[in-house]
């Protein structure tokens, strides 16, 4: 009799095992599965910013040559040279740097980005001179996609002046 009682202690202990393996393995599967999913999803944004960025050049290119024509004359690049133009460095994580990397002095500058939950812009002094970065902080998230910086600024300190614009998706994460 204590033979059977301890045969059926046996049994019901390893089926009490196998259950618990049989959970242990589907955790498993899931866990696999979600960090799938999680790296496809990453690569995607990055393809959908790659791509995004590759189109806002590609515009800006067309608008640059649409405006010098047919003949560009040497004025025409010297005052492209001397306006401000723009560039986002990803420096590690969510922290980023805003540089100024025309060839002028850019003033009155307003940052801006669309799509982070969170944004910590860049100090932005009156006069941003050529060469020069400010760091700043933008976290996207799944729901609000990739976030997309959006500077604008003055080309002289005058308040009435024509206002330049830019806009760019955020890099991802380094």
């Amino acid at each position: 009799m204590a033979a059977l009682v301890a045969a059926a202690a046996l049994l019901i202990n390893l089926s009490s095992g196998k259950r618990q393996q049989d959970a242990l393995d589907t955790v498993a599967r899931a866990a696999a599965d979600s960090a799938a999913i999680a790296r496809e999803s990453a690569e995607y944004f990055k393809r959908m910013a790659e791509s995004m960025e590759k189109s806002l050049e590609d515009r800006d290119a067309a608008i640059a040559a649409s405006a010098r024509g047919d003949a560009t004359s040497g004025l025409d690049d010297l005052v492209s040279f001397r306006r401000a133009a723009w560039e986002i460095k990803p420096l590690r994580g969510s922290l980023y740097e805003l540089v100024n990397s025309g060839g002028g002095t850019a003033y009155n500058v307003r940052v801006t980005c669309d799509g982070a939950i969170r944004f910590d812009g860049p100090e932005t002094p009156s006069e941003w001179t050529a060469g020069s970065g400010r760091e700043f902080f933008a976290v996207g998230s799944m729901q609000t996609g990739i976030p997309v910086l959006h500077v604008e600024w003055t080309d002289t300190p005058v308040e009435a002046a024509q206002v330049q614009e830019w806009t760019r998706p955020i890099p991802p994460r380094s």
